[in-house]
């Protein structure tokens, strides 16, 4: 747990309805993948919009504005050659944003992962728990800024789970 001096410099912010996009491979569909998506585990392409690897056949597509129509264009000929299915998942997935130097410490009190030792590198994702929640972590850039995905039924929870326990200055929706 982090200690509270640390916690005052974390900052959370909630984002929802941000165009989201899951991306699933049809089981034996023998066409070749959109080249947008990663093959590597835990990998990411993009810079904005960003596309994350969820497993062998999935994937998450999100961006931090425009439309979930300007997403579906990144995969648009494997949809079209019936190689891929695309699922909205806007309204159904929340991103937590979480930055300063405590954030780290704040992830690691409730996560497995040891995200100070780097299990997740600049640019990279990985699944993982937080106190028994699912979430998608994504590490946009070098720093302390990352990016937390969960469940919209789940969020609240998750949110106010750090917040509470960690006394976190600011949290703000937008």
């Amino acid at each position: 747990m982090a200690d509270s001096t640390a916690a005052k410099d974390a900052f959370l912010a909630v984002r929802m309805n941000l165009p989201k996009l899951r991306v699933q491979r049809l089981p034996g569909t023998p066409g070749a993948l959109p080249a947008v998506l990663p093959v590597t585990p835990n990998s990411v392409t993009g810079h904005g919009p960003w596309v994350l690897w969820l497993g062998p056949s999935d994937w998450l597509i999100y961006a931090l504005d425009g439309e979930s129509s300007d997403l579906a264009r990144l995969v648009d000929a494997g949809v079209r050659g019936g190689d891929v299915v695309v699922t909205d998942v806007g309204n159904s997935l929340v991103m937590l944003e979480l930055a300063g130097p405590s954030a780290v410490k704040l992830l690691e009190s409730g996560c497995g992962l040891d995200l100070s030792g780097g299990a997740v590198a600049a640019g990279a994702c990985a699944q993982s728990l937080f106190q028994e929640i699912p979430i998608l972590l994504h590490r946009p850039a070098p720093g302390d800024a990352w990016r937390v995905f969960v469940d919209r039924s789940l969020s609240r929870h998750l949110g106010d789970s750090l917040c509470s326990r960690h006394e976190i200055r600011h949290l703000r929706s937008r």
